[in-house]
């Protein structure tokens, strides 16, 4: 993708782009929320439209939770302890329920000496700031790793669905809820046990059942379920047959009806998109070179929007890619924030002003930021006419 400025606007390989530069237009509010952060990060939007963000609290090894008071959130934030038993929190992932209250899965492991305990465990919110969730352990298992890299959705008979890894047969992982927080009813499947990286995202389909990205024997694959708990046939295929490519995936479905997914392939930004319902082939491209940590989103404009951490030893920067077309074959590249090393486990929402707000890691502090673009490209002193 190249692009050019004019005396009229921006030119993007090529073409004109309806617009203008307006210096008073600043790209993104960003946000230094809290410290003492070195790890996940999940963000999601509220009923009020407002952010909610996940995550783990490295010097107390806990859960936490803030709710944002407004959308850049950086003021009127409140802000939760969710768990705190062991060490617990890492690989967050939060939903809105039905109830129009946060959902969150998490990994916790339990040191016992010369052995471990891991746990899969949910959160279940019952009110907006998550002042006295329902805190469920989903499944437990020793030295095997249970419950790392959790995706959470809404099924659409509003229960939770889980995507994650099991350690102990490195398997891609599957559980649906019996209930709004996971306490029974629950039925388990193991998607895929052929050497699962472990890192997945899942997200509900155009008709209605599960759809999971994930790192494959080194390959980006993809499964899609035939039922609502993935009993019965489950589809794998992969989306980019590439070696040591997969990781960091994130998955959201297009304006087109079609899954489409952000990954890190041979270190460079990928994105793969499918080319039927059936995902039996697909797209894949490469945006940038040297990314970690991808998220995926759909924009206000029914266009797919990336976050993600440039790890180039020179940059290590927050990015993001606004894809150019629904198949994200090239797409606008920008710079947000570059102080310090900054944007690993980003995580992307778009807010009720249908603009991107992400969640990140500034490893130089050690703090937890927020970043609102002020414009759907999230480009500097951009603004559509």
């Amino acid at each position: 993708m190249l692009l050019t400025l004019t005396g009229g606007g921006i030119v993007i390989d090529g073409v004109p782009q309806i617009g203008k530069w307006n210096s008073r237009q600043p790209v993104a509010n960003i946000t230094n929320s809290t410290s003492n952060v070195n790890y996940e990060t999940s963000i999601t939007v509220a009923p009020d439209g407002l952010p909610v963000i996940s995550y783990y609290d490295n010097s107390n090894t806990a859960l936490k939770l803030i709710k944002c008071g407004n959308l850049a959130c950086n003021s009127g934030n409140t802000t939760r302890t969710i768990d705190n038993n062991q060490d617990t929190g890492r690989y967050s992932s939060t939903a809105i329920g039905v109830d129009g209250f946060p959902v969150i899965t998490y990994y916790e492991i339990w040191n016992q000496g010369f052995t471990y305990d891991t746990y899969l465990k949910m959160a279940k919110c019952n009110d907006a700031t998550c002042s006295s969730p329902t805190i469920t352990t989903i499944e437990t298992l020793s030295m095997a790793y249970t419950g790392q890299y959790t995706s959470v959705a809404i099924g659409t008979d509003g229960y939770p669905i889980v995507s994650y890894y099991k350690g102990s047969t490195s398997a891609l992982r599957f559980v649906k809820c019996g209930n709004a927080s996971c306490s029974s009813g629950n039925t388990f499947q193991d998607i895929d046990t052929t050497s699962i990286g472990g890192m997945s995202s899942i997200a509900i389909g155009i008709n209605t059942f599960p759809v999971i990205s994930y790192d494959g024997n080194s390959n980006l694959k993809i499964a899609l379920c035939t039922a609502i708990d993935c009993s019965g046939t489950i589809n794998a295929f992969p989306m980019d047959g590439t070696a040591s490519v997969g990781q960091y995936s994130s998955i959201t479905i297009g304006a087109d009806g079609l899954p489409i997914v952000s990954y890190r392939g041979n270190a460079d930004l990928k994105v793969a998109h499918c080319n039927n319902a059936a995902c039996t082939s697909s797209t894949a491209t490469a945006l940038d070179t040297s990314t970690q940590y991808t998220s995926i989103a759909l924009g206000a404009n029914n266009l797919p929007v990336i976050a993600y951490y440039d790890s180039n030893g020179s940059n290590l920067n927050l990015k993001t890619a606004y894809c150019n077309n629904i198949t994200c074959t090239s797409a606008t590249l920008s710079a947000l924030d570059q102080t310090g090393d900054v944007g690993n486990y980003n995580s992307i929402a778009i807010g009720a002003d249908g603009l991107p707000i992400i969640s990140y890691i500034d490893a130089t502090n050690s703090a937890l930021k927020t970043i609102h673009c002020g414009n759907d490209l999230c480009l500097n002193n951009w603004t559509r006419r």
